[in-house]
């Protein structure tokens, strides 16, 4: 098993990315995340590398996605909830299936 020796920082490409590939706007994660419009925008905008795990875990749930995906610890989209399915055998349900996640490119 590798470990990472880098610090893990905030991949804002990634959190926009998501956001623009579900056809998501700023307001709707910050909503569903539960943090401002401002935070979401500063998060994207590379201003907030060092945000706290509470605000990446709320980000990554709100963008159905996982924290160490959000930091470029992975490049598995996938949120934990899904895998955590995948590997007790349980099917995923079609309207949430990471397929349909893609993030866009710039």
């Amino acid at each position: 098993m590798t470990f990472q020796t880098t610090t893990p920082t905030v991949d804002k490409d990634r959190i926009k990315g998501l956001r623009v590939g579900r056809a998501m706007r700023a307001e709707e994660v910050a909503r569903r995340a539960g943090i401002s419009t401002a935070q979401v925008y500063r998060l994207e905008n590379g201003e907030r590398p060092n945000a706290t795990a509470v605000t990446m875990a709320r980000i990554a749930q709100a963008l159905g996605t996982s924290v160490e995906y959000l930091l470029g610890m992975t490049d598995d989209v996938r949120s934990v909830k899904i895998l955590t399915r995948s590997c007790h055998g349980e099917q995923e349900e079609p309207s949430r299936s990471p397929d349909h996640w893609k993030p866009a490119m710039p």
